[in-house]
């Protein structure tokens, strides 16, 4: 039947149910629920990128249903404007508001009433969305579909189906809504993942290495390894697959591997994953090693796919794939304004590999931001990919071998070699150097070395004017100590140590004065930038702690 005929009860604007559907008995907890209530009603922009949203954010529940980090998961897809989206399990609506504003015509399924009525709330004004309280035992819908989507949803199949095989009845319930050229698209955890190796509990029951080794009961939520979800996929009539790899993991995904990525030798797929940890989904455990380290072997030694965190898997009837055929490797930065935001792919060219940098939002071109009497644009484009290895490995290696922080950088004297070969005047004094204006991003987050030398990308920051030699330092410094877990009250210190000594060693010297320019530069352009928004503000910090030790507390102070 038409889903406009059997869902009739109108439970709240965009939702709808069956008469007399009570739900399904899943949820974060009232309390939570309570909260992004209150949170969704009092915010006018309630869009993926809504910087109201994102102030909101203080504990993981918020941060998982609020995040614009959410909807980063699909953008590989290429989901069209047009396309008909059924998606299971939609949840609160973060994944359903993206697909809202793409122009897809969307049907979102959600068994709990209350995230239903959540998720409409987040889609209000959508009139491409509609919202079906309902459970999957249940559904009735006679239109095809473009896209069906899982994202976060197989896993919990027996818990809420019958059968010896629930993961496969889900699977096969939701494929029958596919048209013969669609396809199924499930996010689901892997059981094998790195995370689950270095310490971090099971994602749905928060148990030690629980997964890894297969102690599933028969109505837990129950994830799977590589092979067993390929297989599971073919023994549903999905042959043909595409996987992708979503790190650290589906739920928060700052980066999306392509497969073909994971064997290109002129790629190294582990140089995206080196800034990258684990969420642990707010139980404050620190990994029992580097995971990025451990990616990197994994990587060398072609097992990186199956110690992935997360998959993303398509699967169709045929071998249609609207998505980008030539992209190996998709990079997003979310959490600052939305006219800042972007996309990174690096894909396939006549020229070879490219980078292209495009932004998240359709609104006009983003203001200038000025900092220290600086006028800094916003770039983005196509550039050259540059081959090599990140000098961030030599940082992350010995920080793991347990050297003293201020040590571990002497490893990057070839990076400040690069940079005073780029000064504009040689001196004695680093307060006399500076740097040309599309250097500001040039640490070694950004810097590759190869057989040609040393290489910057992704220059997305420049200045109309020369910018100081000390801040490039000391913020390219204090990228990759917050990287490796420095709180941000140690960063400044430990960064100002560590330049003076790499200064020293090719004679040039780092003043107070110096530093205090460089801080208060980074202050003002990092308040441009994120405008209030970053995740490192006092009353962030202050409100996320106060949330783990008293909920409640913290609840109801929004």
């Amino acid at each position: 039947m038409n889903h406009q005929t059997v869902y009739t009860e109108e439970l709240s604007e965009r939702v709808a149910a069956r008469p007399g559907y009570r739900g399904i008995s899943y949820s974060d907890g009232r309390a939570v629920e309570r909260c992004l209530e209150r949170i969704l009603r009092s915010a006018s922009d309630r869009s993926t990128l809504s910087s109201q949203l994102r102030r909101r954010i203080f504990d993981w529940p918020t941060e998982y249903h609020l995040s614009a980090r959410r909807h980063c998961l699909i953008r590989p897809l290429g989901i069209r404007p047009g396309d008909r989206v059924l998606e299971i399990g939609c949840g609160c609506g973060a994944i359903t508001r993206y697909l809202g504003e793409l122009g897809a015509e969307v049907v979102a399924v959600e068994g709990s009433v209350e995230r239903a009525r959540l998720a409409g709330l987040r889609c209000q004004e959508q009139e491409n969305v509609t919202i079906l309280a309902e459970d999957l035992s249940n559904l009735e819908l006679e239109t095809e579909f473009d896209w069906v989507l899982l994202i976060g949803v197989l896993e919990y199949a027996p818990m809420f189906l019958q059968g010896a095989t629930p993961l496969a009845s889900c699977l096969q319930r939701v494929a029958r809504y596919a048209a013969n050229h669609g396809r199924v698209a499930v996010a689901i955890e892997n059981k094998l993942g790195l995370k689950y190796f270095a310490g971090f509990p099971e994602d749905h029951l928060q148990r030690d290495f629980w997964g890894i080794q297969g102690l599933y009961r028969s109505r837990d939520p129950t994830t799977l390894g590589r092979a067993e979800l390929a297989s599971l996929f073919s023994s549903c009539g999905l042959t043909h697959q595409r996987f992708l790899y979503p790190f650290p993991d589906y739920k928060l995904p700052q980066v999306v591997l392509e497969d073909e990525a994971l064997t290109r030798a002129d790629f190294g797929p582990h140089e995206f994953l080196v800034g990258l940890r684990s969420a642990d989904g707010g139980f404050d455990r620190r990994p029992l090693f580097s995971e990025a380290l451990v990616f990197r072997e994994l990587s060398r030694n072609g097992v990186l796919r199956d110690f992935s965190n997360s998959f993303l898997v398509v699967g169709s009837r045929c071998c249609a794939w609207s998505g980008s055929m030539d992209a190996l490797a998709h990079s997003f930065a979310t959490e600052r304004r939305a006219e800042f935001a972007t996309h990174t792919r690096i894909a396939d060219s006549a020229r070879g590999l490219i980078v292209e940098k495009t932004r998240l939002s359709d609104a006009a071109r983003p203001p200038i931001i000025h900092a220290g009497g600086l006028e800094i644009e916003h770039s983005v484009g196509t550039e050259p990919f540059a081959a090599g290895s990140s000098p961030c490995w030599d940082i992350a290696t010995a920080l793991a071998r347990g050297e003293q922080a201020i040590a571990v950088f002497d490893s990057q004297i070839p990076w400040l070699d690069y940079l005073l070969s780029q000064a504009l005047v040689g001196a004695t004094s680093v307060a006399a150097c500076s740097l040309p204006g599309d250097l500001i991003d040039a640490g070694p987050h950004n810097v590759r070395v190869g057989a040609a030398g040393v290489t910057v990308f992704d220059r997305e920051w420049v200045s109309r004017s020369p910018v100081p030699l000390a801040w490039v330092l000391l913020r390219g410094v204090g990228v990759n100590l917050h990287r490796a877990g420095y709180s941000p009250v140690s960063v400044r210190a430990v960064s100002e140590s560590v330049v003076r000594r790499l200064c020293g060693m090719r004679n040039l010297c780092l003043t107070s004065h110096d530093c205090e320019r460089a801080w208060r530069l980074e202050r003002e352009f990092i308040s441009g930038v994120m405008s209030g928004l970053s995740p490192d503000s006092l009353a962030q910090r202050s409100l996320a702690h106060l949330s783990r030790r008293f909920p409640r507390l913290a609840r109801r102070i929004l």
